[in-house]
């Protein structure tokens, strides 16, 4: 194998092993994705890429706390990230839902404060809305011990929260990043592939037979031929002479 062909198979080696990290993502945001309309709070499933308004059919009720989270690339958490969990009633069957926003949070929180306007003077012309997609995600310890001291400040008993609560929350999911990634592991799957084939032709020339040796290998074996040779004519004068 030469230097081409090993680089050219690390680099197809290194791009697969990146599709496969940001597959399930990429099958999951390209033919599964499913609106929050379509979803109340009890059928959210591990996974899932949901995509809605907040504002709508849904509402801010409350910021509950802030956590820091790490954000993933090629499904591994490299860069550490300050997000907001924000809890959502739904106006579609009822119940609550958490969002974890790390992106755009100042938006987030001002359409918070809208919506509380637009609930205390009864306006519903003060009533924004923006979108939200986020991943179907299990709620983490921490993130239920922020929604346990929000329930408890407010005096609600949490028999009657968790019964109405989803037990996943919607991570924010990013789109642009996973498109990134999903370039990215093509190209260098692209270039191992090409590098591959430019070392084969190196080696084996422009037309390649069944059975036919390497060009190199060739050269090598008829040089040990010509030495062989070399050494017998050499020996056969010393072999006359001792005669």
């Amino acid at each position: 194998m030469n230097k081409l062909t090993a680089i050219g198979a690390a680099f197809l080696m290194l791009g697969l092993i990146m599709l496969a990290l940001i597959s399930s993502d990429v099958y999951t945001m390209a033919f599964k994705k499913v609106n929050m309309d379509d979803k109340t709070f009890k059928n959210y499933k591990e996974g899932e890429i949901a995509e809605g308004d907040i504002g709508k059919n849904r509402f801010l009720i409350a910021k509950i706390g802030n956590m820091e989270v790490r954000k993933k690339i090629f499904g591994l958490p490299l860069i550490k990230k300050d997000s907001s969990l924000y809890l959502v009633e739904l106006g579609n069957g009822g119940g609550y839902i958490l969002i974890q926003v790390s992106d755009e949070r100042e938006k987030f929180d001002e359409l918070l404060s809208k919506t509380e306007a637009a609930v205390s003077q009864s306006d519903p012309s003060l009533m924004e809305h923006t979108e939200f997609i986020g991943k179907a995600i299990e709620v983490t310890d921490e993130q239920m011990n922020i929604l346990k001291r929000f329930f408890d400040e407010k005096n609600v008993e949490e028999e009657y929260w968790q019964r109405s609560t989803s037990l996943y929350v919607l991570v924010q999911f990013d789109k642009t990043l996973v498109i990134i990634e999903l370039i990215v592991s093509c190209s260098l799957i692209f270039l191992g592939v090409m590098l591959i084939m430019a070392g084969r032709r190196s080696t084996f020339g422009q037309t390649v037979y069944v059975g036919e040796k390497p060009p190199i290998e060739e050269g090598a074996e008829g040089a040990e031929k010509e030495e062989a040779t070399e050494v017998s004519e050499a020996e056969e004068p010393v072999e006359k002479a001792e005669n």
